[in-house]
């Protein structure tokens, strides 16, 4: 297949796993466990001798029977504990670098990519992968990875993940806009080079045409820009006035409305740090490649119709988590705004692939609302104990 990568570009980095606090409090719970259960059979009689000096009037069978319940009860909760923790393990080290290979493998053909969009980082391991796709193919295209990254704080509970990391975007950033800047500029050469007989006329014409491709996409971007602040300067005042209501925020450039929930924006705590994802992509050897943003992902700041793929791993499902039991249509509203803001940012004929838990037939569905027609969802591993599909779709072509 076109888009796949041979195992000699594998990942190399360690990227860390999922969840640290629940590993460490996984370990820490299995050793307990096991260690009562341990003491309790090789000490049974002990054990049981103590029991009846407790309580004089247990019959010793009875002080048996709750001694051993006791032990094995001990040790089942140390397997559950450690089936918990090798999932956990499994979904971090194995599961993620493998469904990257294979998402990546989705997308039919990766010559003519030039932007791709890795939704929701966290440590790196996705972005990695297309930067390593990307470079396969002569380093042409680039590679951004989104999140809602504290760069102000720890960034995500790793050390130096705060200054370092927003030092680390600056620089990442001022090279990759070199880099694009370079490219249009080379673009601008060519153009000069086949239309310089038509020069004058072309000067004489609309203003556009004497514009660089730099200038041309900075115009666009613009141009975008004040439609999208009305639409969010919509939303919010529907917000303020009838979210309790049921109020709905504006439509995306035609697409369907989504009502609104009344929240400012929306996000979820980011696994991982900026500057972890970078130095991982460093240490692939795609860090002139990949650049990281961070923001809300209703609100990503990117201009219309940017990104050729759009891929995300494990991690929509946890955007408005916080109102699945309390309000589960709320949260599925949310999770169709970011899909909204995905087809905005992607350009006609672009693909999306999504794996995820719980939710992805919702995603399926607003992409079909959209008049998406291609869109395919297959079953996945189970990641976390819980089984996950993966959605592949292709924007319609205008």
């Amino acid at each position: 297949m076109a888009g796949q990568r041979p195992p000699s570009l594998r990942l190399r980095a360690y990227y860390g796993i999922d969840f640290p606090g629940k590993v460490a409090a996984l370990v820490t719970q299995a050793l307990l466990s096991f260690s009562a259960a341990a003491t309790l059979f090789s000490r049974y009689a002990a054990a049981v001798a103590l029991v009846r000096r407790l309580w004089p009037l247990l019959p010793a069978q009875i002080a048996s029977f709750l001694v051993g319940f006791t032990a094995s009860f001990a040790l089942l909760l140390c397997l559950a504990y450690s089936l918990t923790l090798s999932a956990n393990l499994r979904t971090s080290l194995l599961l993620r670098p493998r469904m990257a290979r294979h998402m990546l493998s989705l997308v039919p053909a990766w010559q003519p990519v030039r932007t791709a969009l890795d939704l929701g980082s966290g440590r790196g391991v996705l972005l990695a992968s297309v930067g390593l796709q990307l470079q396969e193919l002569g380093g042409v295209g680039r590679a951004i990875g989104f999140d809602s990254w504290d760069t102000k704080g720890g960034g995500g509970g790793v050390r130096g993940g705060g200054r370092k990391g927003s030092r680390i975007e600056m620089e990442r950033n001022r090279r990759f806009e070199g880099a694009a800047a370079a490219a249009d500029d080379a673009a601008d050469a060519n153009a000069a080079g086949d239309g310089g007989e038509n020069g004058t006329a072309d000067a004489g014409g609309s203003g556009s045409s004497g514009k660089s491709l730099r200038q041309r996409r900075a115009d666009k971007g613009r141009a975008g820009q004040p439609a999208r602040r009305a639409a969010a300067a919509a939303a919010g005042a529907a917000a303020g006035a009838g979210a309790g209501a049921g109020g709905a925020s504006p439509p995306v450039q035609g697409q369907a409305p989504v009502p609104s929930t009344g929240l400012a924006a929306v996000s979820a705590p980011a696994v991982g740090s900026m500057a972890g994802a970078l130095r991982a992509a460093a240490r692939e050897g795609v860090g002139a490649l990949v650049t990281c943003k961070t923001g809300a992902f209703d609100r990503l700041p990117f201009p219309d119709a940017y990104f050729d793929v759009v891929v995300s791993a494990l991690r929509l499902h946890a955007i408005a988590s916080v109102l699945d039991d309390t309000d589960p249509s709320a949260a599925e509203r949310q999770r169709h705004k970011v899909l909204l803001e995905v087809a905005r940012v992607l350009k006609p004929g672009g693909r999306v692939v999504i794996w995820d838990v719980l939710h992805v037939a919702s995603y399926a569905e607003c992409l079909r609302s959209l008049g998406w027609k291609h869109v395919v969802v297959t079953p996945g591993p189970n990641a976390f104990m819980l089984p996950t599909h993966v959605l592949s779709s292709r924007k319609p072509s205008k």
